[in-house]
């Protein structure tokens, strides 16, 4: 699940969200460019996509790696710091949740999925946020 967030955190995160640190006027005053935050992304040698969220994450001023002790780098803290990054933001649809999980008729999805749902009190919602697909993918 942690691989699938960070391929949306890397795709969507970038393009969708204003970020504070991608602003012109942050850049200017702190030095810190897309170019530079984007070849991290694509040429890094970091393999564990964990590491590499981390280290995103570092760069965006989202966390500092400087006063949190690696210890406390779990799957649970990235999750929840990116839940809190994305909160409010719906950018997953239905039709794409439906695409993630390799059921592409709407009968189908709904056979499986719709009590899930009306426990979630998500059932009449066509987008999602992050933390919401979490807890649909992951009850």
């Amino acid at each position: 699940m942690l691989q699938y967030l960070a391929v949306i955190i890397t795709a969507r995160y970038f393009l969708t969200m204003k970020l504070k640190t991608l602003k012109p006027s942050y850049i200017r005053k702190n030095g810190m460019s897309l170019p530079f935050a984007l070849c991290f992304i694509i040429h890094s040698n970091i393999i564990d996509t964990k590491r590499r969220v981390i280290y995103i994450f570092h760069l965006c001023n989202i966390i500092n790696l400087r006063t949190i002790q690696p210890a406390n780098f779990t799957t649970e803290y990235i999750l929840k710091k990116i839940f809190e990054e994305t909160a409010g933001i719906k950018i997953i649809s239905k039709e794409a949740l439906r695409e993630y999980t390799g059921i592409t008729d709407k009968k189908t999805f709904n056979k499986y999925f719709d009590h899930h749902l009306s426990k979630l009190a998500l059932k009449k919602n066509k987008t999602y946020t992050l933390e919401e697909t979490h807890r649909i993918l992951l009850p």
